[in-house]
């Protein structure tokens, strides 16, 4: 379980930060390399990455295995349960939105 939440927490970030914010070009064998350093860094069996840019997806693709009983792999459609997540998933979208005055917080 814990596991899990590190892989779906990492793809939140990644899903919600803004491409200015890492306007860095990266090739795919960095971003290959990036993935699997992650998995080994978070003991996480697989994750899956998509990268949108310009409502476009630009790269699409899965590392590593859905499960270690079963040793599927995971792809650019595999589906993963992320719980009560999208609590943390939605302030950390505000936060972005707010920090890169996309969103006017005014208490």
């Amino acid at each position: 379980m814990k596991n899990i939440f590190w892989s779906i927490l990492l793809s939140c970030v990644l899903a919600v930060t803004p491409i200015g914010v890492m306007s860095q070009v990266i090739s795919p064998a960095e971003i290959d390399k990036l993935v699997e350093n992650t998995l080994k860094t978070f003991v996480v069996p697989g994750i899956a990455v998509a990268i949108v840019k310009d409502g476009q997806m630009v790269f699409a693709k899965g590392y590593g295995v859905r499960s270690l009983q079963t040793g599927k792999p995971v792809d650019e459609h595999t589906l993963f349960g992320i719980a009560s997540n999208t609590k943390a998933f939605t302030a950390t979208a505000l936060g972005i939105l707010i920090d890169v005055g996309q969103l006017n917080w005014d208490v």
